[in-house]
């Protein structure tokens, strides 16, 4: 869950620093809250089902 927060973050600051507004955007880390498939931790999956589940969402505001 850190490192999900922490990769939206990052994600944020980076729309913020490319010149979308602050007000524009929230960050939220999912972690494995919302998977994509049945890779969770424990469960034999290949890396690259794994990286699946690794990715930043993103939605703006008006």
């Amino acid at each position: 869950m850190e490192l999900s927060t922490k990769r939206a973050k990052a994600v944020a600051e980076y729309f913020i620093k490319s010149g979308i507004s602050e007000q524009r955007i929230s960050a939220q880390g999912k972690g494995e809250t919302q998977i994509r498939n049945r890779c969770t931790n424990g469960i034999a999956c290949p890396d690259k089902e794994h990286e699946y589940n690794r990715r930043t969402e993103f939605k703006f505001s008006r």
